[in-house]
């Protein structure tokens, strides 16, 4: 097909022959495991023409990791209400192809299939507990990776710890007008800038 002249990023995405591939009912079912990737990137001139580019399939590596249950009790945790994704950090980390997952029943977790580069973890709960869990510290190998991307390299898996909530912080506001008047009936919303934090 014609490509407009720029510069591009080609990736592919692939399974080993002969691979079982998810059936059944369910989210999880429609997601095809694509463990293998491989990329390049290439410049088309305007009226050029570019042939031959090879592409050669590697395994990707894992993102394995484990939900920490709150000591304090609260609101039960279901590991198998939550869907854990990886989100890229920059241009650069292909995110095509990568599966959400869904922790066991032992609250581990495993991304398959991940590209070298920069990730940030997302997680996503049913509405029902949007309120009452929360995500408040990841570490990525040992660091603090909450507010920062993990790195993937091409030659090791990456290992995650992360920690959960059922115990809110509280930030009381009051709003006032230019006249320095109480302003009631107000609609106020907190959430963090990053939107890699937000559940």
């Amino acid at each position: 097909p014609s490509v407009v002249p720029g510069s591009y990023t080609i990736l592919a995405r692939g399974a080993p022959a002969g691979m079982p591939q998810p059936t059944g009912g369910g989210p999880l079912a429609s997601q095809p495991r694509l463990p293998l990737w491989a990329s390049t990137s290439l410049s088309v001139a305007p009226g050029g023409r570019i042939q031959g580019v090879d592409l050669h399939l590697q395994p990707g590596r894992a993102v394995r990791g484990r939900l920490v249950l709150p000591p304090d009790g609260g609101t039960p945790v279901n590991p198998a209400a939550f869907f854990v994704s990886l989100v890229a950090d920059d241009d650069s980390s292909p995110v095509v192809g990568l599966p959400f997952v869904q922790p066991a029943a032992d609250r581990t977790f495993e991304v398959p299939g991940v590209a070298p580069g920069r990730y940030r973890l997302q997680f996503t709960v049913p509405d029902v507990l949007r309120n009452e869990v929360f995500v408040v510290g990841i570490e990525a190998d040992g660091r603090d990776a909450l507010d920062t991307a993990i790195t993937v390299e091409s030659d090791r898996d990456v290992e995650v710890s992360v920690a959960l909530s059922t115990n809110p912080s509280v930030v009381n506001v009051s709003a006032r007008t230019a006249d320095d008047l109480p302003q009631a009936g107000l609609a106020l919303v907190v959430f963090p800038r990053d939107a890699s934090l937000r559940l």
